[in-house]
């Protein structure tokens, strides 16, 4: 076998001792298929290799590049300085990579990505140099772009719409359960038995709407980043004993025992006074929907909770319960889970609730566990960090 230098491929050769193989040029054969334009060139710029896709990138067949000087043929008039420049630095450092505007034989601008490097054949100093179009690239850039642009378009109707579901919403419900309550009081006059009945339901019906108005806002509000924190010192045993008289009556209209329990010592944490009694709220409200008979609890305590000293906050039912398939649903928007298949349908509510809790949960450094089974309830709990831990952090 012999081998020789053409240009810039080495040629093999199979000797006659050796049979009749037909010559196969293996490095051309390579240039050839790479996914980027491959030139060659002498110091001084002359051509001497000059692949497939140079021709299909710049438009110069190979009998019409090889022996001319690179700057003639990509680049734009004027820029001569430019290549020389760039040239001499691939000369002493060895190699580069650059970006640059060259050209195609038609005069159209081509955004071109260069890969050069000093390479040596037969004792010669040669330049090899990949190319890449940018082409596709900045339109991909550009595309991505408009649709950055397109999001953030969205996102400011997404809070102009908001904040107009804010105060053209929850106004007139709030003005629909102040009236229905001054009718029940009975200040404009008497009311007939039927017609308390029928108030009673406006009132809740306004109630239960508003509240889903507030978690959808709450829930956009945690998605945008636009939530605000008011975190202080918060002693748990007060934060929960305000809830306790909004849930007692609904408890016991349904015949349940309604217990809270707590520890002798106060229990201190750093928090959000609003997403604490929020989130408890919402633990208590969905304990009391989805329990017929029994008891629904709220418990209070301290424990280790992820090798971190945390407040817990318990509540516990006799409801429904939730099967085990069914509690990786609990973090998705608008699913209502039940102890059976068609048992969530028979209860009221979009599923926000718990999914906004979960959220709130995280952004006041805790967490939201359950353990429940279909049948026998639930117990969701809460954990955020005490004080001392809170400020060791």
């Amino acid at each position: 076998m012999r081998i020789h230098a053409c240009g810039c491929c080495m040629v093999m050769h199979a000797c006659p001792a050796q049979g009749k193989t037909m010559p196969v040029d293996f490095a051309k054969l390579i240039l050839e298929e790479l996914p980027e334009a491959v030139i060659v060139t002498k110091p001084g710029g002359e051509v001497v290799c000059w692949t497939r896709r140079a021709q299909a990138l710049f438009g110069y067949a190979q009998q019409q590049a090889m022996g001319r000087r690179l700057d003639q043929l990509v680049l734009a008039p004027g820029q001569e300085d430019d290549g020389h420049a760039i040239e001499q630095h691939i000369i002493e450092h060895g190699h580069a990579r650059y970006e640059a505007l060259w050209q195609h034989q038609d005069g159209t601008p081509l955004p071109v990505d260069c890969a050069a490097k000093v390479i040596t054949a037969e004792g010669r100093t040669l330049l090899l140099c990949t190319v890449r179009c940018q082409r596709n690239r900045q339109r991909h850039d550009l595309a991505l772009q408009e649709k950055h642009t397109e999001m953030n378009n969205a996102q400011r109707a997404a809070d102009l719409f908001l904040a107009s579901m804010s105060h053209e919403l929850r106004t007139p419900l709030n003005n629909i359960i102040g009236f229905a309550g001054t009718l029940l009081m009975k200040l404009p006059g008497p009311v007939t038995q039927e017609q308390e009945r029928q108030l009673r339901t406006i009132q809740a019906s306004a109630r239960q709407l508003l509240g889903q108005i507030n978690d959808l806002i709450d829930l956009s509000k945690i998605a945008s980043g636009k939530v605000e924190l008011r975190l202080e010192p918060l002693e748990c045993h007060a934060l929960i004993a305000e809830l306790l008289p909004v849930f007692q009556p609904q408890a016991h209209q349904k015949g349940l025992r309604f217990e809270f329990h707590a520890p002798h010592d106060d229990v201190h944490v750093h928090c959000d006074r609003r997403a604490m009694q929020q989130i408890v709220s919402k633990l208590v409200n969905n304990a009391i929907k989805f329990t017929d008979s029994g008891a629904v609890r709220i418990e209070l305590d301290t424990a280790d909770v992820n090798g971190r000293a945390c407040a817990t906050v318990s509540v516990s039912d006799t409801g429904i319960g939730i099967a085990p398939d069914h509690q990786h649903m609990l973090s998705r928007a608008f699913s209502r889970l039940g102890g059976s298949a068609g048992a969530a349908g028979t209860f009221e509510g979009t599923g926000l609730g718990l999914q906004l809790s979960l959220q709130l949960a995280q952004l006041l450094n805790g967490q939201l566990s359950v353990a429940s089974q279909a049948g026998r309830g639930s117990v969701f709990t809460l954990a955020v960090p005490l004080e001392a831990a809170h400020d060791a952090i």
